[in-house]
């Protein structure tokens, strides 16, 4: 399943929004190619591992900075998506690439569950101190 970068995804921080639009692009190659080769999954998600770790760096240095409530909470799913994809890499490496439908169901609870859930809350929290 592809999943369209839409600007609603936006949660107000510049550098945050660039970097979530950069892992749509990331996890939507692994959804278009039909015929992903082990190799090409694994350099899929070692490059959305890599990329991933310095937007959470990012994006908890942010929440830090605005004081946000529930930053140690998101920085422990910060820990568990990481972890997840570790996992996937580990199982590729033994086992060889996974169904298309596989990766994209990991990568659609990437972007629905984190993305557009969860970090929408800071953008929730963020205009709020701003009016508060």
């Amino acid at each position: 399943m592809f999943i369209e970068w839409d600007d609603k995804y936006c949660i107000g921080h510049p550098d945050i929004d660039a970097q979530h639009k950069k892992m749509f692009e990331i996890m939507n190659i692994g959804a278009k190619n039909e015929n992903c080769t082990d190799l090409t999954q694994i350099a899929l998600m070692r490059e959305l591992l890599q990329y991933a770790k310095e937007h959470f760096a990012t994006e908890e240095s942010y929440m830090q900075e605005i004081g946000y409530p529930n930053l140690q909470e998101h920085k422990e799913e910060h820990k568990k998506m990481a972890d997840a994809v570790e996992r996937l890499i580990v199982k590729l490496y033994s086992e060889g690439p996974i169904d298309v439908d596989v990766f994209e169901k990991f990568t659609e609870s990437w972007i629905i569950d984190h993305v557009i859930q969860k970090d929408c809350g800071i953008k929730v929290f963020s205009e709020a101190s701003l009016t508060g």
